[in-house]
């Protein structure tokens, strides 16, 4: 299991070379950064951190917001019916039912 108090463990790297080699890939790229440049704009390095996420934050914000809705509507909704059995159990009079039973 390798667990010791006084070395910190090293992270895995990996050297991951592809199997094959596109061409057309290679010159969206090359025009890609051509337009970057063209634009003055930095060129993102591959691999950059939040280079692939830039967006997924906003999407996660409105997921979060829709579950929190989903789950107010459905407290207001069991709270509701909790609010409708009671004023049952408490208002309705229950004699003549229980009556019907006894006889």
């Amino acid at each position: 299991m390798g667990f010791s108090f006084f070395r910190v463990q090293r992270h895995n790297v990996f050297n991951y070379k592809p199997r094959f080699y596109d061409a057309e890939k290679e010159e969206r790229e090359k025009r890609r950064r051509q337009l970057w440049a063209e634009d003055g704009k930095d060129i993102p390095a591959e691999g950059a951190p939040g280079s692939t996420i830039k967006g997924s934050f906003n999407y996660l914000i409105d997921r979060r917001k829709s579950q929190q809705r989903a789950s107010r509507i459905r407290t207001l909704i069991i709270l509701f019916f909790l609010i409708f059995l009671a004023y049952i159990i408490l208002a309705v009079d229950f004699t003549k039912f229980i009556n019907l039973f006894n006889k």
